[in-house]
């Protein structure tokens, strides 16, 4: 089928998914069972990638007037679309969000500017029509989005408030008000400054690290998901979870009996994201697609920051598909010459972009440390001010950079260091009151409210190479400091078996949510081999099993902690931590937390444990501020994640020492604790 849209629209902004039949089942109905499964095991050969085609069938609700269709048909489809989005404003739905002003109206919904009546606080609300029930995967999507968005607490994640049904039978989203600029339209300006580009693209690593800690996986992460907040320091909001990959089963707090809200919402016969951030391994269907394909895409994103441009170029969705796959990212020299980038940091963006899974870095993290140790010292680049419409000026940059210089920098750069845990930060402050025209759309747009593609696929196999490559890679776990005990001792692993059925205990009690089950497993693993909780996998299991045992409470609950607290040696410690940091304020978080502030607890915790306890319990600057000294000498990457928080709230540079985004000690700190665990390794 034609394409009526050009190259480079295609490329940058638009979501490929399937199109719903002409007769599509009611949620009810749907057997997503068999949906899921044949999707997930899908595989897409090189020659029926040549069968690929795409059509728009949605209003894009991301670019200004001018850049849509002038056909009489869109701007009558527009027209209505707004009237009809028009009809909410004034009103005030669940007796508590004022709907103000309609900020994007699409055929399936709308999204409008709000303000909650007894908190007087801004927010996005977005609604899903009526006319989406005969959609499911659409309505379940929408769901999922509003899990993820609430389940996600950290500053570089729009945050999702609210989420119910209005009595027309719409669907209604609230989310945070979020304001600034796409990541999308700051890279249009022109290459960014390499130190400009490393502070975006960790904040990004950060936010991804916080989802993929909680089993969540993006899969559409691209610039216009991205929103930056230029006159906060850059301040980084990752929006739009509409393709995520949402686990129900290890976020949510209460259980879920609907076997229906456990499944990986996907829909059948397609592979769906946006083309141009697309990773390789995606044509072997979504099941294939995990945690290093958000890397892959910010390797894309990275690329794009530092040259301006995307590493394969415009052209047709399955061209672009199969550079993916098959043509090595050319060197940036090449697609943006004048412009020089310290060889250290594109070899980081060139690692992500690995076509093998399995030799990218294995996990955020990562890149958040190896990103740390490329920041260069001075611009290549000369930025242009926010707003200007003029392009940047590359030309005083080296036309003549190192031969192989990148190739070397690939060998030298960081990538095996996996630090043990990392905090997800706090909640988020939010005080906002303007907002750009066209950047609101894109801040708060999700798949409903985008160009949707319709990518039609012809399903073939695919090779065991292709499957090795889909291999996850558990991240080995370090300890973050020799004063964090191990568990075990001589008796560690001495009965196998019992361990290998303990861990299967452990595995499909998590996935059933029989969290009785899952504590005796606990209990069996922790007596044959304690050093097993080491492994992220089942360190994963044991925050889900603890967090949802303690909901109810009870003997169980109380063997489960005493396991984490006295059997596990500094690793239980250590997850103990991380369900501190990791599930907010539920019960076993507030559990975990008195157990950490015990004195005889805290005596046998490791210091980098103990500094990023007391990092988030001060409650005054200057208590902050007096234990700087303390994390420099012993704080790990929990620490850094306290202090990057502090860095990013809002206030007034007057204010002096309490302004933690202006003072320059803390950003010393961070730089010397990246600095210690790098000569550590």
């Amino acid at each position: 089928m034609s394409d009526p849209k050009s190259d480079d629209e295609m490329l940058e902004g638009e979501t490929r998914k399937y199109a719903p039949s002409d007769v599509s089942p009611s949620p009810d109905d749907l057997d997503l069972d068999a949906l899921t499964a044949e999707l997930e095991t899908r595989k897409v050969t090189d020659e029926e990638l040549d069968e690929l085609t795409a059509v728009p069938t949605e209003t894009d609700l991301e670019k200004p007037p001018e850049a849509k269709d002038a056909s009489p048909d869109a701007k009558a489809k527009r027209k209505a679309a707004l009237e009809k989005a028009q009809a909410l404003v004034g009103r005030v739905i669940s007796d508590r969000y004022q709907v103000e002003e309609v900020l994007a109206a699409g055929g399936m919904g709308c999204v409008y500017r709000g303000q909650h009546v007894h908190m007087h606080k801004r927010v996005a609300i977005k609604v899903l029509l009526p006319e989406t029930e005969n959609l499911p995967e659409l309505v379940l999507r929408f769901k999922r989005e509003a899990v993820a968005g609430a389940h996600i607490d950290h500053p570089n994640v729009a945050a999702a408030t609210d989420f119910g049904k209005l009595e027309d039978g719409s669907f209604y989203l609230v989310q945070q008000y979020v304001r600034g600029a796409t990541l999308h339209d700051i890279i249009k300006r022109g290459p960014l400054s390499p130190e400009r580009a490393v502070r975006i693209a960790r904040r990004i690593a950060s936010a991804l690290d916080a989802c993929h800690r909680m089993g969540i996986v993006h899969r559409d992460l691209k610039p216009r998901n991205i929103m930056v907040e230029e006159d906060r320091n850059d301040a980084v909001k990752l929006i739009d979870f509409g393709l995520a990959k949402v686990p129900m089963d290890r976020i949510s707090t209460v259980d879920i009996s609907d076997p229906k809200k456990n499944l990986k919402v996907t829909v059948m016969g397609t592979i769906f994201g946006t083309v141009a951030y697309m990773a390789p391994e995606a044509a072997g269907g979504m099941d294939s697609v995990d945690e290093r394909s958000d890397l892959y895409a910010l390797g894309i994103i990275l690329y794009e920051m530092l040259s301006g441009v995307h590493p394969f170029g415009a052209g047709k969705p399955a061209e672009v598909f199969r550079k993916h796959r098959t043509v090595p990212p050319p060197p940036i020299r090449e697609q943006a010459p004048g412009v020089t980038v310290p060889p250290a940091l594109e070899a980081i963006a060139m690692r992500l972009l690995e076509k093998n899974p399995k030799d990218r870095y294995p996990a955020a993290r990562d890149v958040l440390l190896a990103l740390e140790e490329a920041v260069p010292g001075t611009d290549s680049t000369r930025e242009k001010s926010p707003g200007s419409g003029q392009d940047r000026d590359a030309g005083h940059a080296s036309d003549k950079p190192a031969e192989n210089a990148a190739g070397e920098a690939a060998a030298k750069a960081p990538g095996g260091y996996v630090p043990k845990l990392v905090r997800q930060p706090g909640p988020k402050k939010l005080n906002w009151d303007a907002i750009p025209r066209w950047g609101i759309p894109a801040a708060i747009a999700v798949v409903l409210l985008t160009i949707t593609v319709v990518v039609l696929i012809s399903i073939g196999g695919g090779g065991d190479d292709d499957a090795k490559a889909r291999t996850p890679v558990a991240p080995k776990i370090v300890e973050p400091a020799p004063a964090s005990t191990s568990p075990g001792g001589e008796n560690a692993g001495r009965d196998p078996e019992k361990a290998a059925s303990a861990r299967k205990l452990m595995r499909s009690s998590t996935d059933s949510r029989e969290w009785g089950r899952g504590a005796e497993g606990m209990a069996a693993l922790a007596e044959a081999s304690p050093e097993a909780f080491n492994e992220r996998s089942v360190m994963n299991d044991a925050i889900a099993i603890a967090t949802g045992i303690e909901v109810g409470g009870g003997e169980k609950a109380d063997k489960v902690f005493d396991a984490l607290t006295n059997k596990l040696g500094g690793t239980g410690l250590d997850i103990l931590y991380e369900i501190v940091s990791t599930k907010g304020s539920s019960k076993a978080a507030l559990r975990a937390a008195d157990i950490l502030r015990q004195n005889e607890v805290t005596q046998r915790s490791s210091p980098a444990l103990r500094v990023a306890m007391e990092l988030r319990d001060a409650k005054t600057c200057r208590e902050r501020l007096d234990l700087l000294e303390r994390a420099r000498t012993e704080g790990d990457t929990r620490a850094v994640a306290v202090l990057d928080n502090m860095r990013q709230l809002d206030c007034i540079a007057k204010a002096g020492e309490c302004c933690f985004k202006t003072n320059p000690a803390v950003a010393d700190t961070i730089k010397q604790i990246y600095a210690r665990i790098r000569t550590e390794k």
